[in-house]
């Protein structure tokens, strides 16, 4: 499953994202290894320290981030 984290609406302005992210992951049965968080937008990086806290936590919660290629 990709997921384009710019789509999810406030996503990167809540310190508890990724925690959230993981519950909802979790009790739909599917394995946090399996989800792909596309980043695409330039407004995730507002607020850059928050931002970068939160996108280290992802992949400590098993998450996978990327960058697609048109955004590259």
């Amino acid at each position: 499953m990709i997921f384009r984290v710019g789509d999810i609406h406030g996503g990167l302005k809540q310190l508890d994202f990724p925690e959230l992210l993981y519950k909802i992951i979790r009790d739909t049965g599917t394995n946090p290894h399996r989800v792909v968080l596309d980043l695409v937008e330039a407004r995730l990086m507002t607020d850059a320290i928050k931002s970068l806290e939160i996108l280290t936590r992802l992949p400590l919660k098993g998450f996978e981030l990327g960058i697609p290629e048109e955004c590259s």
